[in-house]
């Protein structure tokens, strides 16, 4: 086969222009709606409990309720709209009986002794207060968090101290990013 330059057509593709939205603009109705939905949003979790494993440490944490809602200027129950005359947005998570072990365990797995708990059935509030610079922001520029505990149960033993400085050591090297940096 043979051709002709004349012959050969080639079709450019068309670039569409597409302008990216200005972050500045209001949002849409739908858009605003959900997140209308989303700041009001009621969250309930019961019987919560959570395991941390390391080596022969067991750290567990066990929640009887956990609840997290809207609230008003005056931190009671309410739907709430981020508005232009207060573009505050505050929530209240309460927790209900956490008691908080901290055990070992045997080259098995098993933990054959249970020690006393850290904390015992604390109940606490936390009030969380998020400050936006504009109604368009999706980030709140200032967090400010508050917690209430009316009644703290602490305990340590002798064998648990060893544990909680490691527990404490892999949360300050986890906060100064020294672990699970994944680059």
């Amino acid at each position: 086969r043979s051709t002709t330059e004349g012959s050969k057509t080639t079709v450019k593709p068309r670039k569409i222009q597409q302008t990216s939205p200005d972050p500045d603009l209001p949002p849409g109705y739908v858009q605003s709606l959900i997140w209308r939905v989303i700041n009001n949003i009621n969250i309930v979790i019961n019987n919560l409990i959570l395991k941390y494993v390391e080596d022969d440490i067991v750290l567990s944490v066990n929640i009887t309720s956990a609840e997290c809602y809207t609230v008003d200027e005056f931190w009671d129950r309410a739907f709430m709209d981020i508005s232009a005359t207060d573009l505050v947005l505050r929530k209240v998570i309460n927790f209900s009986d956490c008691t908080v072990c901290l055990d070992k365990r045997n080259a098995s797995g098993k933990i054959e002794f249970y020690q006393d708990p850290l904390l015992y059935k604390c109940s606490f509030r936390t009030r969380l207060h998020f400050t936006y610079d504009n109604l368009n922001s999706k980030m709140p520029s200032i967090i400010k968090v508050h917690t209430l505990v009316e009644s703290l149960k602490l305990s340590i033993t002798d064998q648990q101290l060893p544990m909680f400085i490691r527990i404490m050591q892999l949360v300050i090297s986890l906060y100064y990013g020294e672990i699970g940096n994944f680059k």
